[in-house]
């Protein structure tokens, strides 16, 4: 099947083309349609960097040095962007993050 790219600099919008700020696909979304779905939410526990010699030298036991501090908040993200901040606690012998900072706009 062959498929024909269309230019679209060709194509004129008339005013009834245009969505009003309104009328966007989020403001017309009703929340019970997404609600229900997963997202993949991940906290950032801290990073660093090493040789790459010395990277293929780790072994078990090894214990590899981060550049968070342990009263230091982690970040919480969600599809790679950061939208709250928080500190690490122990839930039912899982890990688990209090938020104590959402950040504004970032939702």
């Amino acid at each position: 099947m062959k498929h024909e790219s269309i230019d679209l600099t060709e194509v004129n919008y008339t005013d009834n083309d245009i969505p009003s700020p309104k009328e966007t696909l989020f403001n017309k979304i009703q929340p019970s349609i997404i609600e229900n779905l997963n997202i993949s939410i991940e906290a950032e526990l801290g990073s660093t960097e090493m040789s790459v010699s010395d990277f293929f030298n780790l072994k078990k036991n090894d214990v590899v040095i981060l550049n968070t501090l342990i009263d230091q908040p982690l970040d919480l993200k969600v599809n790679g962007q950061t939208i709250a901040t928080g500190e690490l606690v122990v839930v039912n012998n899982n890990y688990g993050i209090r938020i104590t900072h959402i950040l504004e706009n970032n939702i």
